[in-house]
């Protein structure tokens, strides 16, 4: 990870909050966003912003979130031990099949955090289900899968 010297990690729970642990215990400067004014401090070198914070922070600091910006495989397989980052694993499981549990879960306890982001609904209304399409967060049509451009 050489030449990152600060990440802000979106979403304080299991996955964001273990990605915001490992960025801070490699020492790197980390902000953890969450949807609650209280979310976890995990080190001294780590901070805490409601998600509607960032904006104004990102500015002041001269940092850039986003999905094209920020490559979480080498945090999760090489951090974590993990044998894929989480948007191979999702295009791996299946968009459409994210989506629809997204779903499930969104009907049975209404709660914010289990409906489905809008990126992903517009990639499944696409026809981007991931590996078994072709084309989801990656781009499967060469031999070596690369980073669906068109997301960007």
């Amino acid at each position: 990870m050489s030449g990152i010297a600060s990440v802000s990690v979106i979403g304080g729970g299991l996955t964001g909050s273990g990605i915001a642990q490992v960025c801070a215990q490699a020492g790197l400067s980390t902000t953890l966003c969450d949807m609650t004014p209280e979310p976890t401090i995990l080190a001294s070198n780590t901070s805490a912003l409601v998600i509607a914070e960032l904006a104004v922070a990102t500015t002041r600091a001269d940092r850039v979130c986003g999905l094209h910006f920020f490559n979480p495989v080498p945090l999760m397989r090489l951090g974590c031990g993990h044998p894929m980052g989480p948007f191979t694993l999702l295009d791996f499981v299946g968009l459409d099949t994210v989506a629809r549990i997204a779903e499930i879960m969104f009907e049975e306890y209404r709660e914010a955090r289990y409906a489905s982001p809008p990126l992903l609904k517009r990639m499944v209304t696409a026809g981007w289900y991931g590996r078994k399409s072709g084309r989801g967060f990656y781009d499967y049509s060469a031999a070596t899968p690369v980073v669906n451009s068109a997301l960007g």
